[in-house]
């Protein structure tokens, strides 16, 4: 996923305005609250966690189809939890051939199956992710 740093501000805005982010929903996901963060500059040392963080919380919801999220899900668990295809596949309850055709074309698996593949796979994201350790704020000296 390409992160543009530009729509960083844009981002927290759409946070705030468009999904109505509190003050404290912000300090929650982000431990900076709403002005820290629109004040925020490429030099600050939690610029970079804050900008990916907005991305995960905006791209995904951006008017994408469900197509295009459930293959990103899939190549999330692939890439950055390094899960092989047939593990996901596994876990996916469809075939690995199917999930390879299915990321080379969406009209390879009936809309019930990729309700159930979308689910399951949510749900291991989710298990999974609780798992990976949390990273620290680093303080400004």
């Amino acid at each position: 996923m390409y992160i543009n740093i530009g729509n960083f501000k844009k981002n927290i805005f759409s946070l705030k305005e468009y999904f109505l982010f509190s003050n404290e929903d912000f300090k929650c996901f982000f431990h900076f609250d709403y002005e820290s963060l629109i004040n925020m500059t490429e030099e600050d040392l939690n610029y970079q966690e804050c900008l990916e963080k907005s991305v995960m919380l905006t791209d995904p919801f951006a008017g994408h189809s469900s197509d295009y999220r459930l293959k990103h899900l899939i190549e999330v668990l692939h890439v950055i939890y390094s899960l092989s295809y047939e593990t996901i596949s596994r876990f996916s309850g469809i075939k690995q051939e199917e999930i390879l055709n299915y990321l080379k074309d969406s009209h390879t698996i009936t809309e019930a199956q990729k309700f159930e593949c979308c689910s399951r796979l949510t749900l291991l994201d989710r298990i999974i992710s609780s798992m990976v350790p949390t990273k620290y704020i680093l303080e400004d000296e």
